[in-house]
C-alpha cells in the first residue's frame, strides 16, 4: 500500500506493549498515537515509541483525525464498547480477545459495524502464523483425523483484585486462554473437513470456580464436531498445562508445541510422528514477529476494501463466543 496506515492503541498495558514493539516490522502501517485512561500513563507510554503521540482519553484518540485504525489492548469488559465507540467514529479496528463477554455483545457490537462500513478483527494472533497453513496443508498424513487436544494454561499467585481473577475485570480462564483453545479445536476440526472452521455439535465441561471471587480458574471440556471428529480443550490461570495442540489421526499425531506464545521472526516447527515412532518436522519461516503479521493481515485487509479478514471471519468470532458461553455455563459439578 502506497501509504501505511496510522495506528493508535487503546490500552496502555503489557499487551498493547507488545504490539507498539512488533508493530515497526509491519509492511503495512506505523505507530501514530497511545490513548489511556489519563494523560501521564499516555505520556509514559509514548515515551517509550518516537514519534507516537499521547491523549489523554479514548474519546479523544478516537476523535483524531490523523488515525485510520485501532488496536484495543484494553481489559476485556471495554473491549466491546470501545470497537464500538471506534467504528462510529470511522476507525477500523483490531480488537484483543475476547472480542466481547459474551455472543449477545458481539452480535450487537457487528450490527455496529455493519452500519459503519470499517474493518473489524478479533485478534487471536496465532491464526496469522504462516506455520498454521503448514499445519493445515499437513493434515492428510495423519490419515483419519480423530482427536484434537488443545490447552492453554498457567499460574500465577490468586490475587482477588487482578483481572484474570475478578468478575468486573472479566476474569477467568475461559474468556482469557480458553478462547484460543476453543478456535483452534474449531479451526482445524474444519480444515479437516474441507471448511473454515466447524462448529461442534456437542459440548460437555466441567469448570472449577474460585471459592473467592466465583470466576472459574480451571476448564475443560470435550467437543463434538460433525463427522465424528472430537476435541478435548484445557485451560487454566492456576495451573501450567501443556500448552500445545496435538492432532491424532489412524497414521500418525501432529504436536504444536506453544502455538500460543509471543512469534518472533525466524523457523517455526511443529512435529508428525507415525505409529512405527518415525518423525518428519513441520517447518514455516516468517521474516516478522507475530504481531507485525496480525497488523499486516488487518492491513491488508483494509487496503482490500475487506470489513473482515479470512483469518479471522465475524462469523468465525460469533461461533467462538458462543461456544465460549456455552464452556462458561457447565456446572463445577
Amino acid at each position: 500500500m502506497d501509504q501505511k496506515l496510522r495506528w493508535g492503541l487503546l490500552g496502555a498495558g503489557h499487551i498493547s506493549r507488545e504490539f507498539a514493539r512488533d508493530l515497526p516490522f509491519a509492511r503495512t502501517g506505523e505507530l501514530a498515537a497511545i490513548g489511556s485512561r489519563s494523560l501521564a500513563g499516555a505520556e509514559r507510554f509514548a515515551a517509550e515509541f518516537p514519534g507516537c503521540r499521547a491523549h489523554g482519553s479514548y474519546a479523544t484518540l478516537l476523535a483524531d483525525p490523523a488515525i485510520d485504525a485501532v488496536y484495543i489492548g484494553t481489559p476485556h469488559p471495554l473491549h466491546a464498547e470501545l470497537t464500538v465507540a471506534a467504528v462510529r467514529a470511522g476507525k477500523h479496528v483490531l480488537c484483543e480477545k475476547p472480542f466481547a463477554m459474551n455472543a449477545a455483545e458481539a452480535e450487537g457490537v457487528f450490527r455496529e459495524a455493519e452500519r459503519s462500513g470499517c474493518f473489524v478483527m478479533e485478534a487471536f494472533k496465532d491464526r496469522c502464523l504462516p506455520l498454521l497453513d503448514a499445519v493445515i496443508a499437513a493434515l492428510p498424513r495423519l490419515g483419519t483425523l480423530g482427536v484434537i487436544e488443545t490447552s492453554f494454561g498457567f499460574a500465577v499467585p490468586f490475587d482477588p483484585a487482578s483481572r484474570l481473577f475478578a468478575p468486573e475485570l472479566g476474569g477467568g480462564a475461559i474468556l482469557d486462554v480458553g478462547g484460543y483453545a476453543m478456535e483452534m479445536a474449531r479451526r482445524l476440526a474444519g480444515a479437516a473437513a474441507g471448511r473454515t472452521f466447524l462448529e461442534p455439535e456437542t459440548l460437555r465441561g466441567v469448570v472449577n470456580r474460585s471459592p473467592v471471587t466465583g470466576t472459574d480458574v480451571t476448564a475443560t471440556a470435550l467437543l463434538r464436531f460433525p463427522g465424528g471428529v472430537q476435541a478435548i480443550l484445557g485451560c487454566s490461570v492456576v495451573t501450567r498445562l501443556a500448552n500445545q495442540i496435538r492432532l491424532n489421526g489412524d497414521a500418525g499425531a501432529l504436536i504444536w508445541p506453544d502455538p500460543w506464545l509471543r512469534a518472533r521472526a525466524g523457523r517455526l516447527e511443529a512435529r508428525l510422528v507415525r505409529p512405527d515412532g518415525s518423525a518428519e518436522t513441520i517447518t514455516a519461516e516468517t521474516d516478522r514477529p507475530i504481531f507485525a503479521l496480525e497488523a499486516d493481515v488487518a492491513g491488508e485487509a483494509i487496503a482490500a476494501g475487506h470489513r473482515e479478514a479470512d483469518a479471522m471471519s465475524w462469523a468465525d468470532t460469533l461461533g467462538n463466543m458462543r461456544a465460549l458461553d456455552a464452556w462458561q455455563a457447565c456446572d463445577a459439578d
